[in-house]
């Protein structure tokens, strides 16, 4: 899609060359370039109110990327720019550096900017400004003359959103930009006893059979103040919707979705639990989520309120992890008749006690057969096994007690550490075909990301029980 961005570019320098450039004061101090135009839905009807995200680009090897934010595919919240008026009539210079510039069509379906700065450029509908950050329209086309530049209707990122370059001072004028309504899926979440879900992030999953075909999406929506997410897909075909929070589920029956068969009204996807609601959400009124510092009410001492934070995202951590290990099920090997489970763990020892508590042991991998088995069921993630040398430098043995008849080593270190051998005495099998690396654990004296990062360990159950090291560290972080 890279290239098509270019041919792009490529195209619309050549329409340049018949713009009205010419019309330009070459005494003006201004080195910004004139839009203007028309937005008009398939039919060629003119649409009024509606407004268009211009967003400056910079290429990075052979795509492009916003300016002002490294992330693909993200705008930073937009500036609205008056009807036929400028960003910034004051020149002010902060103001003329805030993107993307946004145009708002009169009642004509007519728009005029002469603000936009010379360089790349990316068109993209404006998101409304509900939770959903999504618009509920989308380019088709972009019409300058004779050369009319089509969207791609499979964007992943900035590089595949219709872009092209200007030139300072140019001025295009009678642009067409052809958008089309995308489909609305509406629907209310709530918990399994009907309360609504409020004002919380939830995944949503889809899958789709259409006419070309089947294919799955997920993605994250924000529910509203009654539990209501808004999302639209520009896909007909027959739409299976479910959600998931704090590990509950739940779906809707399919339904057929186009443009004569908008989706039902009145949808409800109930969980199959009710999430946990706790002090702290009767403190603040909202609930704790991820990435986010509530301030302190002012009846509340801010280091309490600091200790009841951390004490509830701890609960919520720890009800996390049982309800995904309640939901792991024992898979048995027919080769060897023992049992297998992936667990989420902290680290190693966590593991190990996991392991225990099941009446079972980490993973002991005895030959190449139960290597490839373990990597075809359990697929390629870093996982804790129950090879170490806690005891005795330089011996390895299996938490279970058993010999060591059969190793997987890397010959190259999938991820790079500041320990040295001796201080690695923890084995995980990595995501490179399984192979198996030694690690020491984070913040002892070194930096390991290999023990940051493995939060999932495999336990097998087959009569035997992990023994704990009789020398064991407190390698508990």
């Amino acid at each position: 899609m890279r290239i098509a961005v270019l041919t792009l570019t490529f195209l619309f320098l050549i329409s340049c060359i018949n713009t009205s450039a010419e019309e330009v004061d070459s005494n003006q101090d201004t080195e910004f370039t004139t839009l203007s135009g028309t937005v008009v839905d398939l039919d060629d009807n003119p649409i009024t109110d509606v407004s268009i995200s211009i967003m400056p680009m910079k290429q990075v090897g052979n795509g492009l990327q916003p300016i002002d934010n490294g992330r693909w595919g993200r705008f930073i919240p937009p500036v609205r720019l008056p009807i036929h008026d400028q960003l910034n009539p004051n020149n002010d210079e902060k103001e003329q550096n805030k993107y993307p510039l946004v145009i708002k069509t009169d009642q004509d379906g007519k728009f005029t900017t002469n603000k936009l700065p010379e360089g790349f450029i990316q068109l993209r509908m404006t998101p409304d400004e509900s939770n959903t950050h999504m618009a509920d329209k989308e380019i088709v086309s972009v019409q300058i003359g004779k050369i009319t530049l089509y969207e791609n209707e499979h964007d992943f990122g900035p590089d595949e959103k219709l872009s092209f370059k200007l030139e300072s001072r140019e001025v295009f004028e009678n642009i067409k930009i052809s958008v089309r309504q995308l489909l609305k899926i509406k629907a209310q979440v709530v918990s399994k006893d009907g309360q609504p879900i409020k004002n919380t992030r939830i995944r949503l999953s889809m899958i789709l059979k259409g006419d070309q075909g089947s294919g799955s999406y997920g993605t994250s929506v924000i529910t509203d103040d009654s539990g209501h997410f808004t999302y639209y897909r520009n896909e007909i075909g027959i739409y299976t919707v479910s959600v998931e929070y704090q590990n509950f589920k739940g779906g809707v029956t399919p339904f057929q979705l186009d443009y004569e068969t908008p989706a039902p009204e009145n949808l409800v996807i109930k969980l199959d639990g009710n999430p946990t609601n706790n002090n702290l959400e009767k403190l603040i009124g909202t609930r704790l989520e991820t990435g986010k510092a509530p301030q302190a009410p002012p009846n509340v001492d801010p280091l309490e309120f600091q200790k009841l934070i951390q004490q509830e995202r701890q609960e919520q951590i720890i009800k996390q992890k049982q309800q995904h290990r309640k939901k792991e099920v024992w898979i048995i090997n027919p080769a060897n008749g023992h049992a297998y489970k992936k667990i989420q763990c902290e680290n190693w020892h966590d593991a190990q006690q996991t392991a225990i508590d099941e009446l079972a042991h980490l993973v002991s991998i005895n030959d190449v057969n139960e290597q490839l088995w373990l990597q075809t069921i359990f697929g390629r993630h870093p996982y804790w096994i129950g090879l170490n040398d806690i005891e005795e430098e330089g011996v390895w043995k299996w938490d279970s007690g058993e010999p060591v008849n059969y190793t997987n080593w890397t010959q190259h270190e999938v991820f790079g550490s500041t320990h040295t051998d001796a201080e690695k005495d923890y084995v995980a099998m990595t995501f490179h075909f399984g192979a198996w690396q030694s690690v020491a654990p984070d913040g002892k004296g070194g930096h390991s990301p290999l023990w940051h990062i493995t939060r999932h360990a495999i336990i097998e159950k087959d009569g035997l029980i992990s023994k704990k090291p009789k020398t064991e560290s407190n390698d508990e972080e």
